[in-house]
């Protein structure tokens, strides 16, 4: 196993010194310890980097959140994306819960949260992953509203975008939205939107007040560097694997072991562990876009 002691920009360094590209998270979306972000935290924990309560920074989240999406929904979080999959399943026990997206299925299996679909059904609930229908459309946006608003309302929708590459998304017909995690900065907590239609289930989540202020200033700072930089995704071709702009995974999950090895080899680190979605920056140099090129070529 290897041991890593620095992480800057797109890489992960060694005890050695040796770097490595990280591909493995969505949150790497401008890379490691990125200047803007790490200034801020420096301020931030000398100054308010743990209020969880009504303040000035959490203000401007829900106002950033409500402008960008909609106030039909309450706001809220969760400490981990499998934290909330167990609270809503327990939630919704009683529901036949439907999986779409093989990839997510894999991701519940291998984090051993179980789906009761055995008891009566007082709703049925189905979850998309987004990230697997952005893949399977070639992240043609078209094609994904298009799919979006196929969607059968008679269920209670649930729109999973936490692994999804992009900042824009469709919540239109979603009852509950896992926004990306690139909302959430480099930090791990989840952000929930929660139709106010069902107000009786909103208190499954945490109020996003509970959420330390740091926490906030970071997510939206990153927001803001993100967009600002020009997206410029590699064009990659390669028979192994499913590409869609930025996200990428493997096309046959047997081969998983000997991709990663192989790419291991290269210094480039893949995700590995379900649901097997890699990331590429925005944020690579010329040199490093080519370095890139050739090592998917090869």
């Amino acid at each position: 196993m290897i041991q890593f002691r620095k992480a800057k920009d797109s890489f992960l360094y060694n005890i050695k010194s040796e770097k490595y590209y990280d591909f493995r998270h969505n949150t790497n979306i401008i890379g490691h310890s990125h200047k803007k972000l790490t200034n801020l935290v420096k301020d931030s924990i000398s100054s308010a980097w743990n209020l969880q309560i009504d303040s000035i920074y959490h203000r401007r989240f829900m106002k950033f959140m409500e402008t960008n999406f909609s106030d039909k929904y309450h706001i809220k979080f969760s400490f981990s994306l499998q934290e909330f999959f167990l609270k809503l399943f327990n939630k919704f026990n009683n529901s036949k819960i439907d999986i779409i997206g093989e990839r997510f299925k894999k991701y519940i299996s291998y984090n051993e949260i179980s789906i009761n679909n055995d008891n009566n059904n007082d709703y049925n609930i189905k979850i998309y992953d987004f990230a697997e229908i952005y893949l399977n459309f070639g992240g043609n946006k078209e094609k994904i509203n298009k799919y979006v608003e196929g969607i059968d309302k008679n269920n209670l929708a649930v729109f999973n975008y936490f692994w999804y590459p992009s900042f824009e998304i469709n919540i239109n017909k979603a009852d509950i939205v896992i926004l990306p995690e690139i909302y959430c900065g480099n930090f791990k907590y989840v952000i929930i939107l929660i139709s106010k239609e069902l107000n009786e289930f909103a208190n499954f989540c945490e109020e996003i007040h509970s959420v330390p202020s740091l926490y906030l200033s970071s997510s939206l700072k990153n927001y803001y560097v993100a967009k600002s930089l020009e997206e410029n995704n590699i064009k990659i071709e390669n028979n192994d694997f499913i590409f869609a702009d930025r996200i990428f995974s493997y096309k046959n999950i047997s081969q998983i072991d000997n991709l990663y090895n192989k790419f291991l080899e290269k210094n480039i680190l893949l995700n590995n562990i379900p649901p097997f979605y890699s990331y590429l920056p925005i944020n690579l140099e010329e040199y490093q876009r080519k370095y890139v090129l050739r090592a998917f070529n090869d």
